[in-house]
């Protein structure tokens, strides 16, 4: 939802800014009320069954958020949350309805490499690593390395989201 401001901005940008507020919303209710909806309703679990359950989804949500409203809030979600809901430690090829780690990975290593990590954080590792709550830019920053590698030695021309 939050993406999709991103895209309105220009064409529409009444309907972009009203996206933003739903989904800060969206990411209160599932920040706060965690579990995979087809626990609760259980008639989905034969049409849509989640198997990541609905830590990629609150990861994905707070790279977004980030990127779209430029607020600390979800940049914190994201290193305090990172390592604990599996966005650091899966190693995924694909990014699906169902996994959203391996996009997770990718923006956030988009982000490192364009500088729109506050300066502070991103130069000075002690005070992220305090403010963030562990090592997870630095391991973001490490598979940002792998990714760009990988795509280097592949000869892709470049790499765009």
């Amino acid at each position: 939802m939050v993406a999709a401001s991103i895209v309105f901005r220009r064409s529409n940008p009444s309907y972009a800014n009203e996206l933003p507020t739903h989904a800060r919303q969206l990411f209160e209710f599932g920040d706060k009320y965690r579990g995979k909806y087809d626990s609760s309703i259980t008639v989905a679990q034969k049409y849509y069954w989640s198997y990541s359950e609905y830590a990629d989804e609150l990861l994905w949500a707070a790279v977004w958020l980030y990127q779209a409203i430029n607020s600390q809030y979800y940049l914190s979600s994201l290193g305090k949350n990172g390592q604990s809901l599996g966005g650091t430690g899966w190693s995924m090829t694909e990014l699906g309805w169902d996994a959203k780690y391996a996009g997770v990975q990718v923006l956030v290593a988009k982000m490192l490499m364009q500088g729109k990590v506050p300066a502070m954080l991103a130069a000075d590792r002690v005070i992220h690593v305090f403010m963030l709550g562990g090592r997870v830019l630095e391991t973001y920053r490490k598979l940002r390395e792998i990714i760009f590698s990988a795509v280097s030695v592949q000869g892709a021309p470049s790499l765009h989201f």
